[in-house]
């Protein structure tokens, strides 16, 4: 008999974390940075976790789909890298979904150095009849009066076979932002993206599908609505052994591809609200 469609909030090592599964899939989140940490369609997994990831609550984790919030790296007036949303404990939005099934987390207001707006966000994790993973991300600028600005990536890691056969596709005739070359601006001209060193780009002015290969093999195809960026990035051998919660030959198995909004920052009026989504087939 087919698996029935099920959600739970389960507790892991003290840390909550939600499960999603349904006939086609299963999912774990987080509340601790709001983390898909899992995604299996049909016995395989298609999100990457490091072996040595945190997930104790001490530390952002590293794998999986991390939220970058309000800011994408440090492209903006947090010292920290990312933001401070993947590194606090979400709330639950709401009642678990069976049917569909997915969960609601919300980030809880409270005040975090270096930023002083007031700006609501949701994300919505659920899994689709097809074993679809859905990723729907809201903000709302809660001030009264002033304007607000932002920028955020789903920071998603995904497993490869092998890094140095991986290539993605869609994203000829984009531009990118180098940031091994001192933020060059480069135009993507070959069909494909390849890794044979670390790269570590952000493109602008994405399409709406991004397929990542491995061979002959469709690995993941990503569609987006609103997400207008991309960062694609793979540390290789040398930056790999300087990261403390990555085993030095991890880069082989996976590459990173993130919907994002980077390069130009999202400025929301008072009470004015954004969303975008990211489906993974």
């Amino acid at each position: 008999m087919p698996r029935p469609s099920m959600a739970e909030l389960i507790h892991v090592d003290g840390m909550q974390v939600v499960r999603l599964s349904n006939a086609e899939a299963s999912a774990e989140v987080y509340l601790y940075g709001a983390h898909v940490t899992s995604y299996v369609r049909r016995g395989v997994p298609k999100l990457f976790l490091s072996d040595l990831a945190a997930l104790d609550g001490s530390a952002p984790i590293r794998g999986g789909i991390p939220v970058c919030f309000p800011q994408f790296g440090k492209r903006g007036p947090m010292a920290v890298q990312h933001g401070f949303a993947r590194r606090v404990v979400w709330e639950l939005g709401g009642a678990l979904d069976a049917a569909t099934p997915s969960v609601v987390l919300r980030l809880p207001p409270g005040e975090h150095a270096d930023w002083d707006y007031r700006l609501g966000c949701l994300l919505k994790v659920a899994l689709e009849v097809d074993g679809t993973l859905v990723c729907h991300m809201t903000v709302h600028n809660e001030e009264s009066e002033r304007a607000c600005s932002f920028s955020t990536a789903l920071h998603a890691y995904f497993c490869t076979p092998d890094i140095e056969k991986t290539r993605i596709s869609g994203l000829q005739g984009t531009t990118y932002i180098d940031q091994l070359a001192g933020g060059a601006v480069v135009e993507e001209y070959p069909d494909k993206v390849e890794f044979l060193s670390e790269v570590d780009r952000i493109y602008s002015g994405v399409p709406s599908k991004i397929m990542i290969e491995c061979g002959d093999n469709l690995v993941s195809e990503l569609e987006l609505e609103t997400f207008c960026d991309a960062i694609v990035w793979n540390p290789h051998v040398e930056k790999s052994r300087g990261m403390a919660d990555l085993p030095d030959d991890a880069w082989k198995g996976f590459v990173c591809v993130e919907p994002a909004v980077a390069v130009q920052p999202v400025v929301l009026g008072a009470g004015e609200h954004w969303a975008a989504i990211l489906r993974i087939r």
